[in-house]
């Protein structure tokens, strides 16, 4: 375990804990490939851009890998209400369901495991706006990752990427480093995505 904790850092090794108390990885309550994709390309593009918002990488690696913790829990708590939602789910749709959308419900989770305030207010927020530029750099960073992860493995319309590349632009994100990113996350999605499947229990 030293040895583990020293190679991929002491965030991201108890953030696969993390996943693993919440059932994220047990036969019978695991979530599904598409979660730990998706999981696993803002976890890369986090830590890719961490360098920007004067991040730590393991922290920003960690973040993007539990950013969608309450999708899981939801989905568990309430399976039934949750395929009610189809897939585009959105925060006022899981308001009129669960009382709470996915967001906060893992950031309440994580603050009683005693994650990080910080850490915790960038799970809740992860849908917000990119800006105003007063957002807090972990939250920034998780945000920009989420819409760089879309850009490399989402299903986006031409019209939902031009936008999405205006707001990276926006944050001095765009050009060339950004396609160079978005190439990476796509490529190292799937060997991530099996390795956090099959390794955070």
């Amino acid at each position: 375990m030293p040895r583990a904790i020293a190679a991929l850092g002491f965030a991201t090794v108890r953030s696969l804990a993390a996943s693993a108390a919440c059932g994220l990885t047990d036969d019978d309550t695991a979530v599904d490939g598409e979660f730990w994709a998706h999981a696993a390309a803002v976890a890369n593009a986090a830590q890719l851009v961490a360098g920007r918002y004067m991040v730590p990488t393991s922290d920003a690696f960690a973040l993007g890998l539990l950013h969608d913790l309450g999708e899981a829990l939801l989905q568990q708590a309430a399976p039934a209400a949750w395929s009610q939602l189809g897939s585009r789910s959105t925060q006022q749709r899981e308001l009129e369901l669960f009382g709470i959308t996915h967001a906060e419900a893992g950031a309440r989770v994580l603050e009683a495991w005693k994650f990080p305030a910080p850490f915790c207010e960038a799970i809740a927020n992860h849908h917000h706006n990119l800006s105003p530029r007063e957002t807090p750099p972990l939250t920034r960073c998780l945000i920009a990752a989420e819409i760089i992860a879309n850009l490399a493995i989402g299903d986006l319309t031409i019209a939902r990427a031009d936008a999405a590349r205006m707001v990276l632009r926006l944050d001095g994100i765009e050009g060339e480093p950004l396609e160079r990113i978005i190439a990476r996350v796509r490529r190292e999605t799937a060997a991530l995505s099996a390795v956090f499947a099959s390794g955070a229990s």
